[in-house]
């Protein structure tokens, strides 16, 4: 339970930090290793104040007058305090009784009497006391807050040494600014606006009345205002204000100068305020004048960027045109004072240019007029134009003489002869020539703009024929009763006008109209009107269409044309003839029918309909007949196709395929019936066979000479189906917060005879957890929709960002039918963070700092905000963050990408930290993670080692190299080993003593003498491999340590190796010539004699084991016989140095010439032929064999090395019985431990003796002297088992 202090505050707080415990842990010392979770929680907490304090007077003392007169009563004289945090003393509310010696009345209107009246009219200057009486009185005053009252008394006193204080009351006030009364304590307070402000000459005195302006661009105001001091009153006192522009008040006027001319500047740069007079500022150019400059009279064409105050009243600085053509001009110019440190705002001042004609007109067009001959042609200012810069168009007047082959005149005057006219008449179009007479003349003129001429000229004319022809007349097509347009390629007319082809018409006058049909025009409107005159141009755009109209005197084909001209002003063409072909052969686009009537038909579903001539008439199919056989003739129909869903009858028959014929006669007597099945479909058709068939024969449809159509019926649904629900689950999957379209794959409803935008839903209960709207208003919700809505994913849900599921309750229904009543679930998807990377850091040995990338961490969020902030929960123990050199204690992941991030060591005696960081967005966060950072040690490590299991190997820097490091720090690294093998021992390495002494703290240098032996004993039984390892801690000077260990290989021995050691060899082993393991993959000791046939086996019986490699070497490659493989740095964490199966491993260089191994490989070959048939007699004579020393696996399956090496199973002890029993032999208990480990895989070394450390260690130096150093020569019929 939290419980206030009873102070007054509005708020408080405080922190709880939460974490997890296991059991049992409770009061325990936390653990900051083992804490993972753990987050600190702020709880504020608001206070609801309440007013239980009284108001406290912190202002007592006697309240001074002059006799009979007045002064204002302030905060300085009476103050109260309410200790209630959240009330405002200003509404502290004073209330007096009779005052003896005086009154209290309002300063504004001293005939107002005050009773009641709050502390901010005291520190306003509202309350004025007038003395009268008593020379000392004293009165009650009630204070209250409105729940706690207090009183005092206000003691006032006459003196007659207290001077009368004058009153200020403003009566008019400031136009363009206020006044303000200061309070140190307060700030600053003006007039209400509802009684004037009123202050005292002590207010003056001390500098609280300020006047602010408040409208800009103003020199001047004024204030009026009453003073009394109690006995008298002035009124009607105006104060005025001057205002020194913040600005220096710079004002420009623009001028204008004549053409070349210059004017000085005097008039038109003032500065007229009269604080300003009398000031030499400067003034500055920002832009100079385009066309021209300003200069000074006593350096004449040298241009100013600036000028000073006195040479511009002295006349001396001027503005100079450039006498450019140019008629505006403009700069830009500032006043600057260094004195008073103001500049004037930039001000421009335009110039007026007042042209001088002194350039002549410029002929720039004078090309020759090409026109028709007779025709009246346009001239434009291509053909004839003169310039002048400086007289505009309607000032330069051509002077012609008579052409010689027409006239010239206006347009709207085409026959009135004219022999001056003006450019601008030309550039209006107003200018036309008349050809008449030759074929080519022309006409002199010169131009002039009334002061200047330019030279005479000739303008030349030529003229030619227009020819008007006929391109295409190719006539129409068209069946009968029908309308169809004319184009450009059925008739077209062309000129030899071909540069204005475009621009010319070309028009058709109809001299003899069509008689089986009329032309009219299509207007925009739609409707037609019948023509006699039109144009190409409607002809192209499809416009004039012919209409035929005569159908009853119509045969299957028959002929129409009109006569027409057609003319091109002034060319024209003589009468021509259009032919028009009305053909029932003929087929239109969009004509399904040769008939007289194919018209189809319409029925209600599950209706019939009656198909009668106007519905389907065959009879102009006898047309194709003279007329004198016609009457011999009647149409018979066949249909060959019956309709899908329905039935003909013709009376009381159905139509079928055995009786699928009927007349014309009974269609147009009787009609035949369609009746629609009832089904769901909206058409159906028939198709059939029509021809003429002769009445004197029987009814069957001849070979040829027969036409086929289709006959189409419409069929309107009814609405007798109602909605189905297709979706098979009802629900919508959103993220929280965001908005989704419902489609058709998460609701849809079919009706077979409603389209979707008949089918209306209802929503009867909206979501709690959002709302649906429209695409088009997302943020209005939607009561109702259409099943088109959805299909068009018009329909969305706007999630409100709630974390609960919802529904909506809905009802859909075509209108017709009972609607379906069903819940729509809307399931929301939390927004989360994903921790997508959390790879441990490694810090480089030697190194203090190591950039923290998204390699490392990285997150991504479904929701709508991407950005994902870092928060560190817990500080780190050994370092701390850094982005930019700055100490950070959160981080983005735009800060991971980029690699601004880092993690700076500050310990350098740990050897890791951890990073405890929370995610965030502004949806969502992730807490409890943490970030590992290692040390990595700065060192080499064989990679894949391998050791035969019972024979000690030798540590060499090859299997633990941290000669880097010891180059760096200068010191000899130390290894402190923490976790021993579990498979065996790491002792050091003694010649003679008797107990090998455990390692647990070792230095390279101890290493590069070979002072190490890594010693395993591990139970390989079941199993070919077991990997182990050592794990250790690496220290040197100057550096933080780093844990690393040393991952190996445990493998049986090769068995054929211990055949090497027989009574017969004895093996020479002294602390000073120590013979490794196998597996150590040292160079061989090579003898200078011969090698010995043991050597060459033990050599080549890694083939065997190569074929059963557990680390995945492929069995057909055959290594070569000697290699080489150099250490490797391996990179921490442990993970990364663990022997990968698979991995190839890389041959080794060989270590004797070929010509030595090919040889002794075939000798070998020989060996193994004998043995094998010397078992194979052997067993022909059924002689029992003995178990193998080693048992081997089949089919072993490879173990990964991991961190924590391998157990192996308990088996039985094994004394295992030598097969050969010799004479000569040396005791069977010296060689009875004795093991032999096998050949390494293709990435160990060549063999050296194999020498088991434990049997030979503690033989007696002078008892190893008598010892047989060489292998035994096989004697004839021995081979090696």
């Amino acid at each position: 339970m939290y419980v206030h202090d009873d102070s007054e505050t509005e708020f408080d707080e405080f922190f709880i930090m939460a974490s997890t415990k296991g059991p049992g842990q409770e009061g325990a010392v936390r653990d900051l290793g083992s804490e993972h979770l753990s987050t600190e929680i702020r709880v504020t907490v608001s206070i609801g104040l309440k007013n239980d304090e009284k108001p406290v007077r912190v202002v007592d003392k006697v309240f001074h007058v002059v006799q009979n007169g007045q002064r204002l009563l302030t905060l300085a004289d009476l103050c109260y305090h309410d200790p209630d945090l959240d009330f405002d003393d200003g509404q502290l509310l004073y209330t007096r009784r009779g005052i003896p010696n005086g009154d209290l009345v309002l300063a504004s209107d001293p005939t107002q009497r005050l009773y009641q009246f709050r502390q901010e009219d005291l520190q306003e200057g509202r309350v004025l006391f007038r003395h009268r009486g008593a020379d000392s009185a004293r009165f009650v005053l009630f204070v209250t807050d409105g729940v706690h009252y207090t009183s005092s008394l206000l003691e006032a006193v006459y003196e007659d040494n207290i001077p009368s204080e004058a009153v200020f009351i403003v009566r008019t006030p400031p136009r363009h600014g206020d006044l303000q009364k200061s309070v140190p304590e307060e700030g600053s307070l003006g007039a209400d606006g509802k009684s004037p402000l009123i202050f005292t000459q002590q207010d003056v005195d001390d500098g609280n009345i300020l006047y602010v302006q408040t409208a800009p661009d103003q020199q001047q105001d004024r204030f009026s205002l009453d003073v009394t001091d109690g006995v008298q009153v002035v009124s009607g006192m105006e104060v005025l204000v001057d205002i020194i522009p913040k600005w220096i008040p710079l004002e420009v006027q623009n001028f204008t100068v004549q053409e070349g001319g210059s004017t000085a500047l005097l008039d038109y740069l003032k500065i007229p305020n009269k604080y300003f007079e009398g000031l030499d500022c400067e003034f500055v150019l920002l832009e100079p004048p385009k066309h021209g400059y300003v200069e000074s009279s006593k350096f004449p064409r040298v241009k100013l960027m600036k000028f000073t105050r006195k040479q511009v009243e002295n006349e001396l600085i001027y503005y100079v045109h450039d006498g450019s053509e140019e008629l505006l001009d403009n700069f830009t110019i500032f006043a600057n004072s260094s004195e008073l440190g103001k500049q004037s705002l930039p001000q421009t001042l335009f110039v007026t240019v007042d042209p001088v004609n002194d350039e002549a007109p410029v002929i720039t067009a004078n090309n020759v007029l090409r026109v028709w001959v007779n025709s009246v042609t346009v001239m434009t200012k291509g053909d004839l134009c003169a310039e002048d810069v400086d007289s505009a168009p309607q000032d330069l007047a051509y002077w012609v003489t008579p052409p010689s082959n027409g006239h010239l005149a206006l347009k709207s005057f085409p026959g009135q002869s004219i022999q001056n006219f003006t450019q601008a008449q030309i550039n209006e179009g107003q200018l036309v020539f008349v050809h008449t007479g030759a074929m080519s003349g022309g006409f002199n003129f010169q131009v002039t703009d009334g002061l200047n001429f330019a030279p005479r000229q000739i303008f030349s004319i030529t003229a030619r024929a227009l020819i008007i022809s006929l391109e295409v007349n190719r006539g129409l097509s068209i069946f009968p009763g029908s309308t169809k347009p004319l184009s450009s390629r059925d008739l077209k007319a062309v000129t030899n006008d071909v540069d204005s082809a475009g621009n010319r018409t070309i028009t058709f006058t109809v001299v003899s109209s069509p008689r089986r049909g009329r032309l009219v025009r299509m207007n925009s409107d739609g409707s037609t009107e019948e023509v006699s005159v039109f144009t190409q141009c409607l002809v192209s755009e499809g416009l004039i269409l012919y209409q035929h109209v005569d159908r009853e005197n119509t045969d299957w084909t028959t002929e129409d044309f009109f006569t027409f001209t057609a003319s091109s002003p002034p060319a024209a063409l003589g009468l021509e003839e259009f032919h028009i072909i009305i053909s029932y052969e003929i087929s239109e686009p969009g004509q399904h029918s040769h008939l007289l009537a194919n018209t189809g038909a319409a029925v209600k579903e599950g209706d019939q309909v009656l198909i009668d001539q106007s519905k389907l008439d065959a009879s102009n199919l006898l047309f194709k007949l003279p007329k004198s056989q016609r009457s011999s003739y009647e149409i018979w129909f066949q249909v060959i196709s019956l309709p899908h869903h329905g039935t003909i009858m013709v009376g009381e028959r159905n139509i079928t395929k055995g009786k699928p014929f009927f007349s014309q006669h009974i269609i147009n007597k009787f009609g035949i019936t369609y009746f629609h099945d009832d089904s769901e479909s909206l058409a159906d058709n028939f198709t059939f066979a029509v021809w003429p068939n002769q009445k004197s024969k029987s009814t069957t449809k001849p070979e040829t000479d027969f036409l086929e159509e289709m006959f189409n019926i419409t069929i309107s649904p009814v609405n007798d189906q109602a909605p189905e629900l297709k979706t098979k689950g009802l629900r919508l999957k959103v993220l929280q917060g965001s908005r989704l379209a419902v489609g058709p794959e998460n609701l849809k409803v079919e009706d077979l005879d409603s389209p979707p935008d008949e089918i209306r839903y209802v929503i009867l209960r909206h979501p709690n957890n959002g709302f649906l709207t429209m695409a088009d208003h997302p943020d209005t919700p939607v009561h109702h929709f259409t099943q088109a809505d959805i299909d068009d994913f018009q329909v969305w849900f706007i999630q409100d960002g709630s974390p609960s599921s919802g529904v909506f309750y809905f009802s859909v229904t075509d209108g017709e039918h009972l609607p379906l009543y069903k819940l729509f679930h809307l399931d929301v998807i939390p927004v989360s963070i994903t921790l997508v990377n959390l790879t441990d850091l490694l810090l480089p040995q030697g190194q203090t700092t190591v950039p923290i990338t998204s390699a490392h961490l990285s997150a991504m969020t479904n929701g709508r905000s991407p950005h994902v902030t870092y928060k560190i929960t817990w500080p780190l123990q050994h370092g701390h963050l850094l982005i930019e050199n700055q100490v950070v204690t959160s981080f983005g992941q735009e800060d991971l990408d980029s690699g601004r991030l880092s993690y700076h060591m500050t310990n350098l005696t740990a050897a890791k930290d951890q990073l405890q960081f929370s995610l965030f967005t502004s949806e969502s966060n992730l807490t409890g993670q943490t970030l590992n950072i290692r040390v990595q040690p700065l060192l080499r490590v064989m990679s894949d080692l391998k050791i035969a299991n019972g024979v000690a190997h030798q540590l060499r820097r090859k299997d633990l190299d941290a000669t880097e490091l010891a180059n760096m720090t200068n010191s000899d690294p130390r290894f402190e080993v923490t976790e021993p093998p579990v498979h065996g021992r790491l002792v050091w390495r003694g010649a003679r003593s008797t107990v090998m002494e455990d390692a647990t703290l070792f230095t390279q240098r101890d290493i590069d003498r070979g002072l190490l032996l890594l010693d395993p004993h591990a139970n390989l039984t079941g199993t070919d491999v077991l990997n182990d390892s050592f794990t250790f801690l690496l220290r040197a000077d100057r550096v933080q340590p780093a844990v690393g260990y040393l991952p190996f290989t445990i493998v049986p021995p090769d068995p054929l190796l211990l055949q090497m050691f027989t009574p017969d060899v004895p093996l020479f082993v002294t602390g000073d010539n120590l013979v490794t393991s196998v597996l150590s993959q040292e160079k061989p000791v090579v003898s200078s004699g011969p090698m010995t046939g043991t050597e060459t086996l033990g050599k080549l019986t890694r083939t065997r084991w190569q074929e059963a490699d557990p680390w995945g070497q492929h069995r057909d490659e055959v290594p070569s016989v000697d290699g080489k493989v150099s250490p490797t740095k391996v990179i921490w964490p442990p993970a990364a140095t663990k022997a990968s199966p698979g991995a190839p491993t890389q041959p080794r260089e060989s270590s004797y010439p070929l010509m030595v191994i090919l040889p002794l490989a075939a000798v070998i070959f020989l060996l193994i032929v004998a043995a094998v048939a010397l078992c194979v007699w052997l067993l022909g004579r059924k002689i029992e064999k003995a178990k193998p020393l080693i048992k081997p696996q089949a089919n072993p399956e490879p173990t990964a090395p991991g961190r924590r090496p391998e157990r192996s199973t308990t088996v039985p002890t094994v004394t295992v019985t030598p097969l050969i029993q010799s004479s000569s032999s040396p005791p069977t208990g010296l060689f009875r431990t004795l093991q032999c480990e096998p050949m390494a895989p293709p990435v160990s070394e060549p063999v050296e003796k194999c020498a088991p450390w434990e049997t030979w260690m503690n033989l007696d130096p002078d008892m190893v002297k008598l010892c047989r150093q060489t292998n035994p020569t096989l004697k004839h019929n021995q081979y090696w088992v």
